[in-house]
């Protein structure tokens, strides 16, 4: 269930968007400044084991218990990482929105330097 307009003032006010999220969205969000829906989500991606900085990632996994909340190997090339955010979108059945979350300069600069190795990238 969605919060209320009031809530999002609140949330949007206590989130920061970085320039590695604002970088990877797609450029038609860009332009939803005021989501209708705004709840507590998570979010997972992949991540091939065979790129730099993957290892300083699961070394350090412990340390960012707080803000990953899940690390799964999902087979011998691949593993999921799984963080807790908020979900904002333009309605409750929107498939359309942006995910959110807090993560530390470390994590963040971390989970760039992966993102850039890698040989996919979201546009």
């Amino acid at each position: 269930m969605c919060n209320t307009i009031e809530s999002i003032v609140y949330i949007c006010t206590e989130l920061c968007l970085s320039v590695f999220f604002w970088e990877i969205i797609p450029k038609k969000i860009h332009s939803v400044l005021i989501p209708k829906c705004v709840e507590p989500s998570s979010a997972s991606f992949l991540i091939s084991l065979d790129l730099p900085y993957v290892d300083q990632l699961l070394k350090n996994v412990d340390q960012f218990a707080e803000e990953i909340l899940e690390v799964n190997r999902c087979d011998d090339e691949a593993m999921e990482v799984v963080l807790e955010g908020t979900w904002l979108g333009a309605d409750v059945a929107s498939e359309e929105g942006l995910f959110v979350c807090r993560l530390s300069d470390r994590l963040e600069s971390l989970l760039y330097q992966i993102w850039q190795e890698s040989p996919v990238k979201i546009n």
